[in-house]
Formats: structure tokens, C-alpha cells, sequence
């Protein structure tokens, strides 16, 4: 049976919009900057992302597989620097590809609902990688110290501890502590949120991970790049080895000073948050590249493994130099010996 109302008490603006259940607002309106993008402006940003994506991830690509690889894989500090390779293609991927097309495609958190579960997962990959970065750090310090103690702490299947609790402060992000979790694409600013519900709630977690990543870091490789330089000043090798930590160490610190700044200021500008996301973007995508072309191992080891899998990069051995003799050269005494054997006439 179907009652009719009065007309006089049927709300002036009912719409079809009011039965819906409500939803947080959309990204497209960000509470803390007041700009809004244009539809170009957001596809150029995603065009660039991908573009950046293949720039990046493709030394990302030759170092995993490099670094999976015998010898190498036979050393604690390539094993964990294997790790790190993994998680920043993982990283590139997300932050350089998904953020590529959700610019492009304009998708919030409500037209692509999985977004959400991609930047928890994004999330929990990025602490993982910072503590990596920590315990690599770590590794290369007792390396340099006291090769027993890092044996005591590195040695065979002891890497893989370190390893799980690296996994585990990434899956921790995953826990709803503090608030729910809202990590999300916002295409009006070129860069992920990672926030928590209600809006306005602080993500002390990842704030306070950032901060201490960056404390870390710059103590330890700090420490590392000073001993390198005032015991083998004069060392090229140990030089270079200084110079590769702090590129690597810089990429990463790097993306934590962004990241605090994005999270602390009020109002950022569109072109900090860019910078931003292009800072994380690097942090993932220069470390291939540093390790090729800083690292002599890794890219003697991948020059090997072209050769080995990669018909054209078989180079020819070059053909040993021929020798010329001309008159003006005194010819050896065995070129001109005659055997004892053979019989000369003499007339």
C-alpha cells in the first residue's frame, strides 16, 4: 500500500542526491590548499609521472635481478640492498605510475575505491624501505669498524631477522591506531594524502617515522663518511664509496624533509607538493642509478649478466696486434737458423 504524503510536507529541494548516504568530501577540494587544477594541468603531471616511472624503474629492475645474483647475493649488505631494489620498484610503481593514471583519469577515493587499499599498502612499503635504509646503515658501519661484530650480527640466516623486522614496522602502518585510515591519490595536488578520519586528525605515526628516519640517517652515515674521508683520504675506492652513501643517504633524507614539511604547513603551495612527490619519486628511482654507476661490483655484475643473457652485448675480444717487420728492422737470429739437419752445396 502506498501512502501519499501532503504535498505541503515534501521538503522544496528534495533530490535524489538527499537519499544517498553521505561521503567524506572529495579530494578535489583539498582542506589545506585552496588551488584547485585544471584538467590539463593534471594530465600533464600524470604524462610526466609515467614518463618518470620508465626513467626510474628500469635501473631498479637490473640492480634486483644484479644484486638476486651469485656473488653478490652471497653478502649481507647486498642481500639488503636486494630488498631495497624490490621495494623501490614497488615504490616507483605507486608513486609513479598509479599516480601517473589517477591524474590522468581525475579518480578519486570514491570513483576508485581501491585507491584506499593502494596507499595503505603504499604506506606500509615506504617505513618498510626507511628501515631498510636504517639497517643498511647499520651494516656498513659495524663493516667498517669490526668486521667480527657485523659477522656476529649479519652473518648467514641473521640478515633475515633484521629483514623481518624491517617487514614488520611496514605492516604496523597498517593498523587503524590512531584514526581511520584515508590514504588516497588527490589529483588536485599531484601527490598522496596519507591521512586519518575524522579529517583533521594528525598522523603523528607517520610523522614522528619520518622525523626519526631522517635523525638516523644523517647521524649514522654521518659517522660513516667522516671515518671514510679522514682515514683513506687519499683512497679513490673509499672515496667513491663515501660519495655513493651520501647520494643514496640524500635521496632519502630528501623525500622525509618534503614529506614533514607537506604534513606540517597549513596551506602548501602546489608546487611543494609536486616537489614532493618528485623528491619520494627520486628517492626510489636514483638509488639504480647511483649503484650502476658508483658501484663497481654491482655494475661489473651487470655487465656480466648482459653478456650472459643478451646476445648483442657480446662484445668481440679485440684481435691481438699484428706484428709488421720492415727492412730497416734487425730480423731475430731464428729466422734465419738453419737446422743442423739440412745439407747445404757449396759450389
Amino acid at each position: 500500500m502506498i501512502i501519499a504524503l501532503p504535498r505541503k510536507q515534501l521538503p522544496r529541494t528534495l533530490s535524489v542526491a538527499a537519499l544517498l548516504p553521505t561521503s567524506p568530501p572529495s579530494p578535489a577540494f583539498p582542506p589545506f590548499s585552496g588551488y584547485r587544477a585544471s584538467l590539463l594541468e593534471t594530465m600533464n603531471i600524470g604524462y610526466l609521472y609515467i614518463s618518470l616511472g620508465f626513467v626510474y624503474i628500469v635501473p631498479g629492475l637490473i640492480c634486483f635481478f644484479v644484486l638476486t645474483q651469485p656473488p653478490l647475493v652471497n653478502h649481507s649488505c647486498f642481500k639488503i640492498m636486494s630488498f631495497i631494489s624490490l621495494l623501490d620498484i614497488a615504490n616507483i610503481v605507486a608513486c609513479c605510475f598509479l599516480a601517473g593514471f589517477y591524474s590522468i583519469t581525475q579518480a578519486t577515493f570514491e570513483t576508485t575505491p581501491s585507491m584506499l587499499t593502494v596507499g595503505a599498502v603504499t604506506l606500509a612499503l615506504w617505513v618498510s624501505y626507511c628501515a631498510l635504509n636504517i639497517v643498511l646503515a647499520i651494516n656498513r658501519l659495524l663493516n667498517f669498524f669490526s668486521k667480527s661484530l657485523e659477522a656476529a650480527f649479519f652473518k648467514n640466516h641473521r640478515v633475515y631477522l633484521w629483514l623481518f623486522v624491517a617487514a614488520v614496522a611496514g605492516v604496523q602502518m597498517l593498523v587503524p591506531v590512531d584514526g581511520q585510515l584515508f590514504y588516497h591519490y588527490d589529483s588536485s595536488i599531484g601527490g598522496w594524502r596519507f591521512e586519518l578520519r575524522p579529517l583533521g586528525t594528525v598522523n603523528y605515526r607517520h610523522m614522528v617515522i619520518n622525523i626519526t628516519t631522517f635523525a638516523i640517517l644523517f647521524s649514522l652515515y654521518s659517522v660513516i663518511i667522516y671515518f671514510i674521508c679522514k682515514k683513506t683520504p687519499d683512497n679513490p675506492t673509499q672515496s667513491m664509496a663515501a660519495m655513493q652513501l651520501a647520494a643514496i643517504c640524500g635521496f632519502a633524507m630528501g623525500a622525509d624533509i618534503f614529506c614533514i614539511v607537506v604534513q606540517n604547513i597549513e596551506r602548501p603551495s602546489i608546487a611543494l607538493c609536486h616537489m614532493a612527490n618528485m623528491s619520494w619519486q627520486l628517492a626510489h628511482g636514483g638509488t639504480g642509478y647511483v649503484c650502476l654507476f658508483m658501484n663497481r661490483s654491482i655494475r661489473n655484475s651487470a655487465r656480466n649478466l648482459f653478456k650472459r643473457h643478451c646476445p648483442f652485448f657480446k662484445w668481440k675480444k679485440p684481435k691481438p696486434p699484428s706484428i709488421v717487420i720492415t727492412p730497416t728492422q734487425v730480423a731475430p737470429f731464428s729466422v734465419y737458423y738453419v737446422p743442423q739437419s739440412s745439407s747445404v752445396n757449396h759450389k
